[in-house]
Order: structure tokens, then sequence, then C-alpha cells
């Protein structure tokens, strides 16, 4: 008999998400299919090597990644956020979400992090407020099975729901994403982190949301792959918000490893046209992600200190072969 795993144990606020699944307008997401667990990904590639002929498993590989069978792990972002003041941070720039590390066993699955009024974090509290991640258990579990490759990322889907700051002199561009100097970056960053240890790592919640510059005794330390930020937005932003719409507006983006947009296509203009960056759909991003990388999502608006990034949730769905 096939075993089979369980859901990952999800303690207090890392909720399973009553929202994770992506729209139901294929126009808005391009990934909608059944979203394998690392159990469900072992059990089909052993059926190939028990049929009468069996597959070698390059072969089998090849086949698991063209189907899209990929593990996967979400983060839903659920709190009402704004980038900072002028007066209280010249650049503008706040952190709305962190990804789970890339492709370390304890992290797959659908995880969710709701605001709630900012608590005392001490052990009792962190206990109740963490997930174990990595270790030597989870490592040689028989339900887990290491990520394919230096570089394992496949898919990254953003969903955003935000606006800026509802208003502007330039009403020719109102209601559109021309001119918007209110918008979302990705950045990637690496938690100093021995995965292979013998005993798993606690990851508390707060680490969803805290930035790096508000550590903790106890955190691990990042190493930010870009520490830029930028007045305008970059030629590899995520998305930009509606210019001066006060109404929040749902934004859905896919970015896959395969992805070769280049600038001056008529894909990107296409892909400009939509409040992205035109570099953002080149693959590059995803290809670069290591086992182990967070992302993560940050609010971004120009200097000028009446301009806003308001968002109200993000979610996060992170895929690799395995």
């Amino acid at each position: 008999m096939a075993r089979t795993k369980a859901g990952p144990r999800i303690p207090s606020h890392y909720r399973p998400s009553k929202d994770s699944q992506p729209p139901t307008d294929p126009a808005q997401v391009a990934y909608r299919g059944y979203k394998p667990t690392i159990a469900d990904i072992i059990r089909v590639r052993r059926y190939f090597t028990e049929i009468p002929h069996p597959l070698p498993l390059e072969l089998i590989n090849k086949i698991l990644d063209d189907a899209w069978y990929w593990a996967h792990s979400s983060i839903t972002m659920e709190r009402f956020d704004r980038s900072p003041s002028w007066l209280s941070s010249p650049t503008k720039d706040r952190l709305y979400v962190r990804t789970l590390p890339l492709a370390i066993p304890g992290s797959e699955g659908d995880f969710a992090w709701e605001d709630e009024p900012e608590v005392l974090y001490n052990d009792e509290n962190d206990s109740k407020k963490s997930i174990m991640l990595g270790g030597k258990a989870l490592t040689e579990s028989e339900l887990w099975v290491p990520p394919l490759g230096r570089h394992p990322c496949r898919m990254i889907e953003f969903q955003i729901w935000s606006r800026d700051q509802g208003f502007s002199s330039d009403i020719p561009n109102h209601s559109t994403y021309r001119e918007s100097r209110s918008w979302f970056d990705a950045i990637i960053e690496t938690p100093n982190v021995d995965w292979l240890q013998a005993d798993p790592i606690s990851w508390p919640n707060r680490l969803l949301k805290r930035d790096t510059a508000r550590r903790l005794l106890g955190d691990p330390d990042f190493t930010r792959e870009d520490s830029d930020s930028p007045s305008v937005p970059p030629s590899t932003h995520v998305q930009r918000n509606v210019h001066a719409s006060v109404r929040i507006h749902h934004h859905a983006i896919t970015w896959h490893y395969l992805d070769s947009v280049q600038p001056g296509s008529a894909d990107s203009v296409e892909t400009d046209l939509k409040g992205q960056g035109l570099q953002s759909l080149d693959g590059t991003f995803v290809r670069r992600l290591k086992a182990g990388d967070c992302i993560t999502l940050r609010m971004r608006s120009g200097r000028d200190p009446l301009l806003e990034c308001i968002a109200e949730k993000a979610i996060i769905d992170v895929y690799w072969a395995v």
C-alpha cells in the first residue's frame, strides 16, 4: 500500500488559507491545476519505475517537469499597510510579506497570517507562532525529496490587493498604469542558516513581515540581493498600482522559469500596459532562486511626500521541482 502524507502541521497563525486558491478567471492566473504534495510526486515517480518497461530517472523528471508537477509553498498575508511617509523614511520602502525559505523541509503547503495588535514576542509566544524547518529528521524523512538541482524554482504566482494614494494632478493618466509612482518589487533574501544541522530551526511568525533592520535576538541574518530603494519603478518591478484610484484592485502576476520576454518586444509592451515591469518576464528572477532563498514583496512609492502604496492583502505561491 502506498504511503501518503498528511497535510503539514500548521500552528497558530500559520493556518490553512481559505483564499489560497487562484481566481476562477483563467485570464488572471495561468496555473489553476491540482497542486501535488511531495508525497504525490514520490508516488507518481515510483509508478514510472514499476511499469513493465521502467523509464529512466532523467526521463521521469522531464515528464514531471513538463507536466508542471511541482511541490509548492504558499503564503497569504492579509493586513492593511502603506509605504512609510517621507518624514519617517525618505526611501519610502517597506516590507509587506516574506515567503518561507524555498524548498526547505517543513515549508511545503499553504500558510496564512492575519494582522493582529503587536504582542511582546517571548519564548512562549514564539512557540505558538512558529514552524520548524530543516533538520536531520525532516530532511531524511521518506516523505521528503531534495529539490532538483541548485536552482529548482519553476514558477512564482503573485496576487496583490492594493491601490495608490487615490489622487494626483496628472488627470490624463488617471485610472491607467501610466506614470504610476506606486508599486511593488520582489527581492531575494538568503537566510544565513545551516538547514542540514541535526535540529530543525524555529521560524517565528514575525519573520513573515519583519524587516531585517528590525531583527530580534535569535532571528536569522539575511543577505539581501538588492539593497537599493529606487524613486521610480525599475524595469523589473512586479506590479504598479492603478494611477489615482481610490478603489482596491486585485492584480495577478505569474513568473515562470522559461519566460523570455525581451525589452522592446510586443510582449513587453503588453506587459507594461498591465502595469508590470518591462523586464519582469524574462525569467531571470525565477532561475536565480536557490534552495533556502526567501522572496520579499516590498511596497514602494516615489519621493513625493503625497505618493503612497497601500496594500490590503497578498498571496505568493512558489513552485519548485523535486
